[in-house]
């Protein structure tokens, strides 16, 4: 995992320690790779991390930087957010974010179209997540249904999940116990399991230092 990518997953992570959500890495969608999948109670979100300098212009949805050629990331997240949807069956909207880590250099100009991918700062990723302390963002997912949405982006099929399921009964324990940590690693994929999760019993658990 790049640098840049993993400033943005160390933000992610503390929110989704404190907030109940879980963190997907580095996922495989055919010939797409998604940097960051972040589910969370107030809903599933695609990051896409740039580490840009210099000056970077929007025009409507096309982001121009180093060159006259456009680069067209709004056009990458919306067609990821839209493979993760309809390959693995989430039955959940799924929301992009592009997120630009600090840079000493780096400008920003111009504005991007209304209704294209949302661009933060890393310093704003959390609030834009799950809303700022005035204003949250309201509850989507129920905590099992966090536990089975990152389980099946992490296994790349569906996975049906109920209240009552073992992952559930694990979960709960775990959540008892808040503060075990575990980096659990799930069909070639590594995610940020604040719960300690395992759906298919071939997970293996790390305590993060």
């Amino acid at each position: 995992m790049a640098r840049p990518v993993k400033k943005a997953a160390a933000v992610v992570e503390k929110l989704a320690r404190s907030v109940g959500g879980q963190l997907v890495c580095d996922v495989q969608l055919d010939k797409e790779n998604i940097d960051l999948v972040a589910v969370l109670p107030t809903g599933i979100f695609i990051i896409e991390v740039k580490n840009w300098s210099g000056r970077v212009s929007l025009k409507g949805d096309v982001m121009f930087h180093g060159g006259r050629h456009p680069r067209r990331v709004h056009a990458q997240v919306e067609r990821q957010r839209r493979k993760l949807i309809e390959q693995l069956d989430l039955g959940y909207d799924v929301h992009g974010v592009i997120v630009f880590t600090p840079n000493d250099t780096l400008r920003i100009t111009g504005h991007r179209s209304p209704g294209s991918t949302p661009i933060v700062m890393l310093a704003g990723l959390a609030d834009h997540l799950v809303g700022p302390k005035n204003q949250r963002r309201p509850t989507i997912l129920k905590p099992y249904e966090v536990a089975g949405l990152a389980t099946t982006i992490c296994c790349g099929r569906k996975l049906v999940i109920t209240p009552t399921d073992p992952l559930v009964e694990r979960q709960r324990h775990d959540v008892a116990q808040r503060g075990q940590v575990g980096v659990v690693a799930v069909g070639g994929h590594e995610v940020i399991d604040h719960h300690r999760v395992s759906a298919t019993g071939r997970s293996v658990h790390k305590q993060q230092r």
